[in-house]
C-alpha cells in the first residue's frame, strides 16, 4: 500500500511541475477565489465488517480556497454515527485540511474559468476524535489522526460559474491511537493499515463568493523572451515616436503663437472685415474676400486639440460680426496610411471643426458646408497636412 502510494504521488508530481512551468496566472488576492460548502453520505469499513451493513452517515462543512489554477486547500468538518450508541448522538467527528491538486488543468492547461467538468486529486490530514461508548463503557473519548486519499469529480455552472457540485470517493485512514473498532472491540490501530481504513462517498455542494475582485483565478498570457524582446523594440519605436512628436506639437505651438502675435498687430491696424493681403501660412485673405484659416491635428487623430480652438473662436467671431458669412471646411490628411483610412479620417476632420462651430459657438448650421478631400498636398511638410482649411465666405 505504501509503494502504491508513494508512486501515485511522485507521478502526480512529475505532471503537475511541468503543468506549472507552462501555466503563469494573474496574482490572487487573499480575499479572492474562496468558496463554502456542505458534505453528505456514507462511510463504511474495508474489513472484519460488511461492506454495505456496515455503511453510516456521514456530514460535514468545508471552506475552500484556490492559491493557483493547480493547487487549493480546504478547511472541512465531518461527523457519523450510528457505529455505537453514544450520550452525543455522534461516534466520531473530524476536523481536517485537505490539499488539492486539479487534474484537468494539470493535463489540459486552464482556461482562465473553471471547465463545466474537472477533477481534481484529494489528500488530508485530519484530528479524529471518538466520543465515549456509554453502552460498553469502553473509549474513553479517544483521539487520534486521520488521512484520506482520493478524488473531486467537480461540476461548474452559473454565469460565473459560482456554484459547484462534486462527488468524492475517498479511501479514509484512521492512523493511529487506541479506541473502539468499527465493530466496537478495543484495538490498537497503525498508520496505512487496510484493516483500519474506510471507504468513503460523499456529494458536496459548494459556493464561490467574492469578498473582493473575482471569483476565480484570471488567466495572463505568457511570453517567451523573442516576445519580450520584440515588445521591448515596439515600446522604444513608440517612444522615439512620442518625442519626435512632441517635438512637432511644441513647434506648431510656437508656430501658433507667432501666428496670434501676427494676427494681434494686424487687427489692430486694420479692422478684421477689412482686406488684409497675407498671414503666413495659418491666416490668407484674397482679393475676393475669402477669409482661410487652417486648423491643425495630431497624426491619426480626429479630435481640435487645445492649441487649436483659438482658430476655431476666430472663425465664429467673424461669422457673429458678419451675419451673411458662410464658411466652407475641407478636410485633410498626411499620406500615412491607406487611402480609405485617410478619406475617413480627412472627412471626420472637416465634421470635427463643423460640429465645434455648431455646438459650442452657436454657428447656425446650414451657413457651415463639411467636406473631406484625402490626402492634402497644400504644405511641402507632409506631417503639415493634417489638417482643415476653412474658407469664410462673405
Amino acid at each position: 500500500m505504501k509503494r502504491i502510494i508513494i508512486s501515485m504521488f511522485l507521478m502526480v508530481g512529475l505532471v503537475v511541475a511541468n503543468a506549472q512551468n507552462r501555466m503563469v496566472t494573474e496574482s490572487s488576492n487573499f480575499l479572492e477565489n474562496w468558496s463554502v460548502g456542505t458534505r453528505i453520505g456514507v462511510i463504511t469499513p474495508l474489513a472484519h465488517a460488511p461492506f454495505f451493513k456496515s455503511m453510516r452517515p456521514v456530514y460535514g462543512i468545508s471552506l475552500s480556497k484556490q492559491l493557483t489554477p493547480l493547487f487549493g486547500f480546504e478547511m472541512q468538518g465531518m461527523a457519523n454515527n450510528n457505529m455505537t450508541p453514544s450520550a452525543t448522538g455522534i461516534d466520531m467527528s473530524e476536523v481536517a485540511v485537505v490539499g488539492k491538486v486539479n487534474l484537468t488543468n494539470a493535463f489540459r492547461g486552464y482556461q482562465g474559468m473553471p471547465r463545466p467538468f474537472e477533477v481534481e486529486a484529494i489528500a488530508s490530514i485530519g484530528w479524529l476524535h471518538y466520543f465515549y461508548d456509554n453502552a460498553t463503557k469502553k473509549g474513553g473519548d479517544p483521539d487520534s489522526w486521520s488521512t484520506r486519499l482520493g478524488l473531486n469529480f467537480n461540476c461548474f455552472f452559473g454565469k460565473e460559474k459560482q456554484w459547484g457540485v462534486n462527488i468524492r470517493p475517498v479511501i479514509f485512514y484512521d492512523m493511529q491511537g487506541d479506541f473502539m473498532d468499527w465493530e466496537g472491540d478495543y484495538t490498537q490501530r497503525s498508520s496505512f493499515n487496510f484493516n483500519h481504513a474506510g471507504f468513503e462517498l460523499t456529494v458536496g455542494g459548494a459556493y464561490y463568493f467574492k469578498i473582493h475582485g473575482k471569483r476565480h483565478i484570471s488567466k495572463v498570457r505568457v511570453y517567451d523572451d523573442m516576445e519580450v524582446g520584440q515588445l521591448n523594440e515596439s515600446v522604444n519605436r513608440l517612444r522615439k515616436k512620442a518625442s519626435d512628436y512632441k517635438v512637432e506639437t511644441d513647434s506648431l505651438e510656437l508656430r501658433n503663437e507667432e501666428l496670434e502675435k501676427r494676427i494681434k498687430e494686424l487687427l489692430v491696424r486694420k479692422p478684421v472685415d477689412r482686406e488684409v493681403d497675407r498671414i503666413d501660412t495659418l491666416i490668407k485673405v484674397k482679393e475676393d474676400k475669402q477669409l482661410e484659416i487652417l486648423v491643425f491635428f495630431g497624426q491619426g487623430r480626429a479630435t481640435i486639440d487645445a492649441s487649436q480652438m483659438p482658430n476655431v473662436a476666430r472663425i465664429a467671431t467673424y461669422m457673429h460680426h458678419h451675419g451673411t458669412a458662410t464658411v466652407n471646411v475641407k478636410g485633410y490628411a498626411s499620406p500615412e496610411g491607406n487611402l480609405e483610412l485617410n478619406a475617413r479620417l480627412a472627412h471626420a476632420r472637416a465634421e470635427a471643426v463643423r460640429n465645434a462651430l455648431i455646438s459650442r459657438y452657436g454657428i447656425s448650421g446650414n451657413r457651415i458646408t463639411a467636406e473631406g478631400l484625402g490626402v492634402g498636398d497644400a504644405f511641402s511638410e507632409p506631417d503639415w497636412n493634417r489638417v482643415s482649411i476653412c474658407k469664410i465666405n462673405d
